[in-house]
């Protein structure tokens, strides 16, 4: 049984394709599999995958129909024999060292889910900015968020939360794990199912472990066309898509908490980018239908928790916040009732005396 299984979802990549395997078979570490999973190409990339086989033994390649990166991840993981499971696109590399460090780590700490640091890269090989911040695991988890050490602070450091949260490349995770809680990929997501993956192993109470080491190269486009094309409907659909599992409805609450805040702050922060091209405060629709779902399945106290945590406070301006987010204690005919402004959607829940004891009923009707 080797020690890593390294999938890798491929379509139409010819151009980087080999700069990938390259940096796998680089490796100072050699005790893998590489399971490329083919997905449709129409380019050279499944002669490239051909000729990399049959120079290395390691390298398995299995074609398919196109049907997605999260069908093709699947196809991988069904037939994945390592300890640990990494992920790898197929137009990223990775540092030499990058399975030496990583596997190590992993198996002295008995890791369910490693997390490592990352680069962001140009086509150019320009490094853009490093992702990655000396985290406390503990932090992370019982106060569903992750913590940065004062050093590591940046003005915008929720830029980090969501590619340490959000990625499914700059991980491992212990194969056991993922088969004895059934976790797999969303095939229906499009969008955000690399985040939602990351959250069923989250919600699953693994042993978290963080490397302070960034390990790979993450390949962006020079005009950020990614920004461009993601908007907040994706994390809103993904979100949706979690909370209706039964891996979701059987966490604990803390991790739903942290969950659906990390959905809700990425939200955010992809409506902030320079060129998004959806406004928050226009989309009232779809706004008022994700806060109604969420109250429906799963209950207003917990969206209220997800907006009281410190970085919304350190990510927004205190106007913009209050536009987000605010809660109003008032009374009428009598009766106390709390105004709550969620996403710029208010929300009337009137709070009766019976028996001594409050008694809270909700009202899913914009104030």
């Amino acid at each position: 049984m080797p020690k890593i299984s390294i999938i890798i979802p491929v379509y139409n990549v010819e151009k980087y394709l080999s700069i990938c395997l390259d940096s796998i078979l680089a490796q100072s570490f050699t005790d893998f599999e590489v399971i490329c999973i083919n997905d449709g190409s129409d380019d050279k990339s499944l002669e490239i995958l051909n000729e990399y086989k049959n120079k290395d033994s390691r390298i398995r390649v299995i074609s398919q129909e196109n049907a997605g990166v999260s069908a093709a991840r699947n196809r991988g993981l069904n037939v994945a024999n390592g300890e640990y499971i990494s992920f790898v696109d197929p137009d990223d590399w990775i540092e030499p060292d990058c399975y030496e460090i990583a596997y190590n780590k992993a198996v002295n700490t008995n890791a369910d889910m490693l997390f490592f640091g990352a680069k962001y890269v140009t086509d150019e090989n320009v490094k853009a900015e490093v992702y990655y911040a000396k985290i406390n695991p503990e932090q992370y988890v019982n106060n569903y968020r992750y913590i940065l050490k004062e050093e590591d602070k940046r003005n915008d450091n929720l830029n980090e939360m969501i590619h340490i949260t959000h990625t499914i490349w700059n991980k491992l995770f212990k194969n056991s794990f993922l088969k004895k809680h059934n976790i797999k990929f969303a095939e229906n997501l499009k969008i955000a199912e690399d985040g939602v993956f990351n959250y069923f192993c989250i919600l699953s109470n693994p042993n978290i472990v963080f490397l302070p080491v960034s390990l790979y190269n993450h390949r962006i486009s020079r005009d950020n066309s990614l920004t461009t094309q993601i908007t907040p409907i994706h994390d809103i659909e993904a979100c949706k898509y979690l909370i209706n599992t039964e891996i979701f409805a059987n966490a604990a609450y803390k991790y739903k908490v942290m969950a659906l805040q990390k959905f809700i702050m990425n939200m955010l922060w992809w409506a902030k980018q320079p060129r998004a091209r959806w406004n928050i405060f226009k989309n009232r629709k779809a706004i008022n239908e994700f806060k109604n779902y969420v109250i429906a399945n799963v209950g207003i106290d917990i969206l209220i928790e997800c907006f009281n945590y410190q970085e919304l406070k350190d990510f927004c301006n205190p106007n913009y916040l209050a536009k987000l987010f605010s809660v109003k204690n008032t009374y009428f005919d009598g009766q106390k009732i709390k105004i709550v402004n969620i996403l710029g959607i208010k929300i009337k829940i009137e709070i009766g005396k019976k028996n001594n004891s409050l008694n809270k009923k909700e009202s899913l009707e914009e104030v």
